[in-house]
């Protein structure tokens, strides 16, 4: 999840505090991983603030167009596990010891023993709680990046992906030489934002081509410890 122009008066002093905490616990129960907010580079005052309250530094780009390059992360509150959240009892009217008294007990189990084996931010997520449900695969998030020039390369992996269940974030083809430059910037400054939602970050390269601006999101990936693959190398080994 990611925290966007945080800014309290300074005569509700304290709610800041309980909106990041809010925001963590939020991000957790939507089974996201970090909350990150981008910080004003040279405020070092604030950056302490962030700090103080769990975040840590990632790192700091130095973007002569945007004022806010100190990067900071802090985990997401662990979801309370859904055994002890949510009580599971029998149909009314059931009896002790009866089919459905027993059928409770069992989910009531299930749901412990998966909270045990994937942790409170595994990859099942109840979507129901009833007898009936089914748990559901959380689908993987992958971040497709490379050069637009590969746009039939682009389509392919996107339908490939998506067949495999997969949530996929991709830049949208412009026209870039009618662009003003700083949007042309900001555009690429929100695709690094893709990234920091994306579980996998694929790297569109037929041929094994890699241009600079590709690079440069390889080693923001990189940077937050993002699984990247590449087209080409998977093309190569399927062919």
């Amino acid at each position: 999840m990611y925290l966007h122009r945080l800014i309290v008066r300074r005569k509700y002093s304290g709610l800041g505090t309980d909106v990041i905490e809010w925001a963590c616990k939020r991000a957790g129960d939507l089974g996201n991983n970090w909350v990150r907010i981008d910080v004003w580079t040279g405020n070092v005052g604030l950056h302490r603030y962030y700090e103080q309250r769990g975040f840590q530094h990632v790192r700091t780009l130095d973007l002569s167009y945007y004022p806010s390059g100190a990067l900071f992360q802090r985990k997401a509150t662990a979801r309370q596990l859904m055994c002890d959240r949510l009580e599971i009892s029998p149909r009314v009217g059931a009896t002790h010891g009866s089919a459905d008294e027993r059928k409770a007990s069992l989910h009531r189990g299930w749901l412990a023993r998966h909270h045990r084996r994937h942790g409170m931010l595994g990859d099942l997520w109840i979507l129901k709680v009833s007898m009936s449900n089914v748990p559901v695969a959380r689908p993987k998030i992958v971040c497709l990046c490379g050069s637009l020039r590969f746009s039939r390369e682009f389509a392919t992996e996107r339908t490939r992906l998506t067949l495999d269940l997969a949530i996929v974030l991709a830049p949208e083809a412009t026209e870039a030489s009618v662009l003003d430059p700083l949007l042309v910037r900001a555009l690429g400054e929100l695709h690094l934002r893709r990234i920091d939602l994306a579980d996998e970050v694929r790297i569109v390269n037929p041929g094994g081509y890699i241009g600079v601006a590709t690079r440069r999101e390889i080693a923001y990936a990189d940077a937050l410890g993002k699984r990247v693959t590449y087209f080409h190398e998977l093309a190569t080994r399927d062919s």
